[in-house]
């Protein structure tokens, strides 16, 4: 498997509920960008004191606009929205956030909203899809202490390798759960019944997370993340969907999300309140972004009967799971993703309308490039040396995507073997983002660079000079060297090129730095003095020649 999983460029499964008066929409949450948030006004009359509650690995700042802080934002008119700025690049596939905003007549609204990342082909995948039920004895929509809330929690396999490990930890105590392992397709439901404490009543609020972590057959770590807040006045109906891609046909198997695989989509519909759903209408605000009709299955997980899209119930804590599909095309991988945006809607008796909606993205990777070269710059000395020697390397990124932990390694030791000896005189960066290594000695440590601090934006390159002394002795070469440059981008895709001599990577122009020829370096041999045979021809001739020159230089002038 050529990817794994860092940082997530924008998968997003979302989702909220809106509670309270018969009509009103409430408040709505979208996830947009890696992680940002939209919040948007959808109820009748202002919504104030906003307040976002993410989940495990997920920083929310709201501190421009109308925020007071960087998870608070003030008011909001109807029709007024607002983003926030987000971070889930420490997340598990799947993370949530909820938001709370009070009504002037002290009711509340709450909202969900997931973010899931999808980077390749054959990935495991588990999706945990929480719920409350507040058993309310007194029937007053608060938080009292001594009442309880049920928690239940749906886990599914939605990827293509069965899951093992899982373990299910509720922030709030212990979880039960019926079993550790998930077929693929298969689900589960967890729960815990928690009992509401003094503290919880004079905060009239409860936030608890809730983490599963596991393994799938390729002993690759899956997790999930999601949130749930109960409060007081928040009422007794929600709705939460989660949007799960996977690739279902990798066509070229390059093992990587490119044009042409086919996306399947799982919509997961959890009725996560007390009330039943009644006519569930899901649907797609741009069916441009799907290629098939959704199609929901005729029975929930829970076995109850699902009558189609736009008139069937789902009841309180049951799941519904619905389907589409999608070809990756040349413009999804113009923008390095395949976005999408489902919403539901549906009828809860006494909370009124409630609506959901999700997103989704799927990672279309851009393979990096990286180019090398090597030039030899000098070569001073004579005989056995001592040398002078003058590399130049040439690193560019021929790529549309940065590239970071940039390194270029040299293993002198292979270029000059025994009996020849050399040290290295320096390594420096001339030019571009780099840093040299200062421990770089060429046999021990061969790392010309100091990963961390390196990169390379698109189109870049850096410049190292490289200074080495040499003995060579009674060899005389030619001594080949060649250096590997390497380097990832934000998804964990590597990339490496042997260098070619001179100072260009890529000597044709054509784009594709893959020419592959080593750097040689010769030293200059002494010219030991010319030895004639004294019985020679030639050494007769030459003492003629002395003689001849001594006897005119001795002559007596006249």
């Amino acid at each position: 498997m050529k990817l794994g999983l860092t940082k997530s460029l924008a998968a997003l499964a979302l989702g909220f509920a809106a509670v309270g008066s018969v009509g009103a929409q409430g408040l709505r949450v979208v996830v947009e960008g890696s992680a940002g948030v939209l919040i948007e006004n959808r109820d009748v009359e202002p919504l104030s004191a906003i307040s976002l509650f993410p989940g495990i690995g997920w920083t929310i700042d709201c501190s421009g606009g109308t925020g007071v802080s960087s998870n608070r934002i003030g008011v909001l008119r109807n029709g007024d929205a607002q983003r926030c700025a987000g971070d889930a690049s420490g997340a598990a596939r799947s993370t949530g956030v909820v938001a709370s905003a009070t009504r002037s007549n002290g009711g509340i609204r709450l909202s969900h909203a997931s973010r899931s990342v999808l980077l390749a082909p054959g990935e495991g995948i588990v999706v945990v899809a929480g719920g409350s039920v507040h058993n309310d004895a007194d029937i007053d929509g608060r938080l009292d202490a001594g009442e309880t809330i049920a928690y239940h929690y749906t886990l599914l396999n939605l990827g293509d390798l069965a899951l093992s490990g899982l373990a299910l930890i509720d922030q709030s105590g212990a979880v039960t759960c019926p079993q550790t392992t998930l077929a693929v397709g298969a689900s589960m439901v967890c729960t815990r019944t928690y009992t509401i404490t003094a503290a919880n009543q004079t905060a009239g609020l409860i936030i608890n997370q809730v983490d599963v972590d596991g393994t799938d057959s390729a002993a690759r770590p899956v997790g999930a993340t999601d949130v749930i807040v109960s409060q007081n006045l928040a009422g007794r109906a929600d709705v939460r969907i989660f949007k799960s891609p996977r690739i279902a046909n990798d066509v070229d198997n390059n093992n990587i999300t490119s044009v042409g695989d086919l996306v399947e989509y799982t919509f997961v519909v959890k009725n996560s309140g007390a009330e039943a759903l009644n006519s569930v209408n899901l649907f797609e605000p741009d069916p441009t972004r799907i290629d098939t009709p959704i199609s929901c299955a005729p029975t929930t997980l829970g076995g109850g009967t699902f009558a189609g899209i736009g008139t069937g119930s789902i009841a309180s804590t049951d799941v519904l799971l619905c389907t589409a599909q999608y070809t990756v095309r040349a413009s999804d991988a113009t923008i390095r993703q395949v976005l999408n945006v489902a919403e539901v809607r549906a009828q809860a008796p006494v909370g009124g309308t409630v609506i959901g909606t999700a997103s989704s993205a799927v990672v279309v990777p851009v393979p990096p490039q990286i180019g090398v070269s090597k030039a030899l710059v000098s070569n001073v000395g004579i005989g056995p040396g001592p040398y002078a020697v003058r590399y130049s390397i040439v690193v560019r990124n021929f790529g549309t995507v940065g590239l970071l932990q940039v390194q270029t390694t040299d293993d002198l030791q292979q270029t000059f073997p025994l009996p020849v000896t050399f040290t290295v005189d320096s390594v420096q960066v001339v030019s571009g983002t780099g840093v040299a290594n200062a421990a770089y000695n060429g046999t021990t440590d061969i790392n010309l660079l100091d990963a961390a601090q390196s990169s390379l934006a698109p189109g870049t390159s850096l410049a190292i000079d490289l200074r080495v002394t040499v003995s060579p002795g009674a060899l005389t070469g030619p001594f080949l060297n060649q250096v590997i440059a390497t380097g990832r981008d934000s998804i964990n895709q590597s990339v490496a090129d042997v260098s070619t001599t001179g100072s260009n990577p890529d000597p044709n122009g054509d784009g594709d730095p893959d020419e592959d020829d080593p750097t040689p370096v010769v030293f200059d041999p002494l010219i030991p003095p010319t030895f004639v045979p004294a019985t020679s021809p030639l050494a007769l001739l030459l003492m003629l020649l002395v003689v001849g020159c001594v006897a005119v230089r001795a002559r007596p002038r006249s």
